[in-house]
C-alpha cells in the first residue's frame, strides 16, 4: 500500500497566517526526511512543516534544507512515498554506490534537466528544478507516482536482486553496470566496470552471471562486448578510457599500472606499459597541474628516457580525438620496435 499524505488545504486558520515563519535552525535530530499532512507532522504543527529552514524535495515529504543538496538525502525523502518494491536505479545508483559518471550525468552538470510537472499539483521548491533528476524503478504489476523531480521506469527483477545503502533500496552495482550499458558511451562503460572491480563492488563472476541473465537487455552486447577489457588494477576512469581506445584500435594490451624497474633499482610506476617496447602513456590529468607534481613528473621522464625508455604524455585533449590519440601511440610503438632491432 501507498504511503498516504496530504499537502496543506486552501485555507486554514492561523496555521496558514506564516506559511513560511523563519522558525529556530533545525538540530542534528531534525534533520531526519519525514512525511507531513494537513494537520502537521508529529509535534509540528502545519505552519512549522512550512518553516523556510525545510526543504520540500517532493509533495508531502520534508528534509533539512542543509542537506537538500546531498542526493542520498534526497533519495532518503523521495523513498518515504515510494512502494517498498522500488528501487532507485540508473545514473542515481550509479552516483550512490559511487561509480564513476561521464560529466554531463553528474549533478554539477545536469542543472537545467530536471522536468517539471503542473500535473503534480504543486512545485514544492522552484530550485529543485535545477537539481538531478533522481530515477526510480518498480517490477510490474506495481503501477507508478508521480513524484516532482523523479523519473518513474519499470525494471524486471534480476536474481541479485536490490542493495541496501545507508538505507536506500538501490539495484546492485552489477545490475547498475549492465544498465548503464544502455546509457553511456563504451569507453565510459570500462572506466565504470574498473571501478566495480577495484573497490570490490562486484566481482568478474557476478557481472559475467548478469550478462548471461540479461540476454536481449538494451545495452548487453556493448556490456558483453568490453567486460573481458575491465581490469581491476586501473586506477582512474581516463586511464580506463585511454586503453579501451587502445585495444579498439588494435594495439597489444598493456600492462597496467606496471612498476618499472631498471637494473634491480625502481625508478616509476607507469600508467599503461608497453614492456618490449619500453614505452610508458601516461595520462595527466588535474592532480599532476600543480607546480611540485609537474616537476616530479619531468624529473621521472627525464630519468626514464636516460634508460632508453619512451613515455607518451596524454591529456584530456587527447581523449578528445581518441584516433589521432591511438595512431600517435601506434606510430611510438612501431619506431621504439625498430630501435631495439638497431
Amino acid at each position: 500500500s501507498w504511503p498516504m499524505s496530504f499537502e496543506e488545504p486552501s485555507a486554514i486558520g492561523p496555521a496558514a497566517i506564516s506559511p513560511r515563519s523563519n522558525l529556530p535552525p533545525l538540530g542534528a535530530s531534525d534533520c531526519i526526511p519525514f512525511l507531513v499532512s494537513r494537520t502537521g507532522s508529529g509535534p509540528m504543527t502545519y505552519a512549522q512543516t512550512r518553516s523556510i529552514n525545510l526543504h520540500s524535495p517532493a509533495r508531502g515529504v520534508r528534509m533539512s534544507r542543509d542537506a537538500q543538496a546531498d542526493l542520498m538525502s534526497r533519495c532518503t525523502a523521495i523513498q518515504l512515498l515510494l512502494p517498498p518494491e522500488s528501487a532507485f536505479v540508473g545514473s542515481t545508483a550509479a552516483l550512490i554506490h559511487g561509480i564513476p559518471l561521464p560529466a554531463w550525468m553528474t549533478p554539477s552538470n545536469l542543472i537545467d534537466m530536471a522536468v517539471f510537472d503542473d500535473e503534480a499539483g504543486e512545485h514544492p521548491d522552484r530550485e529543485l528544478g535545477r537539481e538531478l533528476l533522481v530515477e526510480v524503478a518498480y517490477p510490474p504489476p506495481v503501477g507508478r507516482r508521480v513524484i516532482f523531480g523523479v523519473r518513474h521506469r519499470q525494471w524486471k527483477q534480476d536474481p541479485i536482486g536490490v542493495s541496501l545503502v545507508g538505507g536506500v533500496r538501490v539495484l546492485s552495482p552489477a545490475r547498475t553496470w549492465l544498465d548503464l550499458a544502455a546509457m553511456i558511451p563504451a569507453d565510459y562503460l570500462v572506466a565504470a566496470g574498473d571501478h566495480v572491480l577495484r573497490t570490490g563492488l562486484s566481482d568478474p563472476d557476478e557481472l559475467g552471471f548478469i550478462l548471461r541473465w540479461a540476454k536481449r537487455r538494451r545495452g548487453v552486447r556493448t556490456a558483453r562486448a568490453v567486460v573481458e577489457m575491465l581490469n581491476p588494477q586501473a586506477e582512474s576512469p581516463p586511464e580506463s578510457r585511454v586503453r579501451y581506445w587502445l585495444a579498439i584500435g588494435g594495439l597489444p594490451a598493456p600492462e597496467v599500472n606496471g612498476e618499472i624497474v631498471i637494473d634491480g633499482e625502481w625508478f616509476a610506476r607507469g600508467d599503461l606499459v608497453f614492456r618490449d617496447e619500453k614505452v610508458v602513456v601516461e595520462y595527466e590529468g588535474i592532480v599532476h597541474a600543480t607546480p611540485r607534481m609537474h616537476s616530479y613528473d619531468a624529473d621521472r621522464r627525464s630519468l626514464l628516457s636516460a634508460r632508453g625508455w619512451t613515455v607518451i604524455v596524454l591529456t584530456s585533449k587527447s581523449l578528445r580525438n581518441p584516433h589521432a590519440m591511438v595512431d600517435s601511440v601506434r606510430s611510438h610503438l612501431a619506431q621504439a620496435r625498430e630501435k631495439s632491432l638497431r
